[in-house]
């Protein structure tokens, strides 16, 4: 099948290409999958196939095996129907109801930097139609699952009754890299810190300014956390930190990042302070402008801090609470935790700060903690909430879900390497992730299933930037039909 298309209108030929953008038209942020959820459903019925749907919306959809099949092991294929919800600062999309508008470049599909792609996990639920709706491809009978609110909490995974699938055989379709085949993966939970301020007056013959940063990356908090993208709240922590010592100001707003799971890429502050101490602030953005381009020069070239007069503010937190605020964005734990001594090159655990913001009169921090061992998570929570402790601030942690352990007999992973060889010449990395991933969600209620995750080479989840190769969704989907008309030599 052909790989390489001029258009948008020739790349819609492809079947997942088409499916792909029959899903990017129907808005799917996390906890509003009620649209693309009854997308699927009718879809299922219209291809007269059997589906059911439970009341976290998620949608299982049987299909028979193909003939000669009959006699093989189920496999079940699984996606899930949420994207993340971020955008340029400059775009006016509406998540609620704008399709998502791609953009093809040669082999790389996009939306143009204007908003995240969704082919987390949009490609993934592409490839389960695709195959769904073929008449030419030869495989055992097929339970197809998508999920609603793996972006957020998992939640569908981990509240959908497992005793409904009858297949032996899992195939996740959320990997971003083709040449791997993931067989692990890490668990996670969110922290989110408050902390009530107490307001006071700003003077009256004070101005209001509002500093922003940009350009920096961004990313998946998981994937992405090793990869020195930079992180635009601690960046305004640092700014922060360089005015309050250097002159006084007062602070009455702080707002960086936009979600828990993704890198901060921007962020700003509103700030006041006395009139002869405007050129210090200027002098100040300078030096910490360039100070930050020379540190993050290889990952955002075009990183900016600006300083803009703004309308006049009236109140700001007092100075205790702005010590308390520089207090937690020094000394939370951000980033790499500690690497995987049994996976070299992989991180076993981290802390993502993803987001900071003013609430009315309360700061809220929240974080996301991702780790291969509970044991290590736990720890990193407890820093956090030992940090809350000391600045006199309320906690939560919410959105847990389990981790996926490596196995080291499995005969659809073995299945997996020899078709990939067969296919391309070459060996598969067998790898884990630092990221959390559904398969745990289902092991954990069918310890039984053998699972693989497999996907088209991606880049920048969580990220306007997010894009993916054409001609590698091609050959993961010729490589995921070799494999299920393989799976007839699965053991039952």
């Amino acid at each position: 099948m052909q790989c390489k298309f001029a258009t948008i209108e020739e790349l819609l030929t492809h079947p997942v290409f088409y499916n792909f953008a029959k899903i990017s038209e129907i808005p799917r942020p996390s906890f509003h999958e009620e649209k693309i959820s009854e997308y699927l459903y009718n879809w299922a019925a219209a291809h007269s196939l059997d589906a059911v749907r439970d009341g976290s919306n998620n949608i299982l959809i049987r299909k028979p095996a193909s003939a000669g099949f009959e006699d093989a092991p189920a496999v079940l294929l699984q996606a899930h129907m949420d994207m993340v919800c971020v955008k340029s600062a400059d775009s006016d999309h509406d998540f609620s109801k704008d399709p998502i508008s791609l953009v093809l470049d040669g082999d790389i599909l996009s939306t143009g930097g204007k908003t995240t792609l969704g082919a987390d996990d949009g490609i993934g639920m592409a490839y389960c139609l695709a195959a769904l709706e073929s008449d030419t491809l030869k495989h055992p009978a097929l339970e197809v699952l998508f999920t609603t609110s793996e972006e957020e909490d998992m939640g569908g995974a981990l509240k959908f009754d497992t005793s409904l699938l009858k297949a032996k055989y899992l195939i996740n379709l959320d990997h971003a890299v083709d040449s791997e085949i993931l067989t692990g993966s890490c668990g996670g939970v969110g922290v989110k810190t408050t902390r009530k301020c107490d307001m006071v007056s700003i003077p009256a013959d004070w101005r209001t300014f509002r500093i922003d940063i940009r350009g920096l990356k961004g990313g998946h908090s998981g994937e992405d956390i090793h990869r020195g993208h930079g992180s635009a709240n601690l960046l305004l922590g640092r700014f922060i930190d360089k005015c309050a010592s250097s002159f006084p100001i007062m602070l009455s707003s702080i707002k960086g990042g936009t979600f828990r799971l993704a890198i901060p890429s921007y962020g700003h502050i509103i700030i006041s302070l006395a009139e002869e101490d405007i050129p210090a602030l200027k002098s100040t953005a300078a030096e910490a402008l360039a100070v930050f381009a020379k540190e993050y020069e290889a990952t955002a070239p075009n990183l900016t801090l600006t300083v803009e007069e703004a309308k006049r503010a009236d109140f700001a937190i007092s100075d205790t609470d702005l010590k308390k605020l520089l207090l937690v964005i020094m000394l939370s734990p951000n980033g790499i935790s500690e690497m995987n001594g049994g996976v070299p090159g992989t991180v076993e655990s981290s802390d993502n700060m993803g987001e900071i913001y003013m609430d009315g009169d309360n700061l809220v921090v929240v974080y996301e903690v991702r780790a291969s061992f509970k044991s290590t998570q736990e720890y990193i929570v407890r820093k956090i909430t030992a940090l809350a402790g000391i600045v006199g601030a309320e906690y939560e942690t919410f959105s847990g879900y389990p981790g996926w352990a490596f196995v080291p007999n499995s005969p659809l992973r073995e299945t997996a390497l020899g078709v990939y060889k067969e296919l391309y010449g070459s060996d598969m990395t067998v790898t884990v992730v630092h990221a959390g991933l559904e398969v745990g969600c289902f092991i954990e209620g069918k310890p039984e299933l053998d699972a693989i995750s497999i996907g088209p080479d991606c880049w920048y989840f969580h990220s306007p930037s997010e894009c993916t190769s054409v001609s590698s969704v091609c050959k993961t989907w010729d490589f995921l039909c070799a494999l299920l008309e393989e799976g007839s030599r699965l053991p039952k």
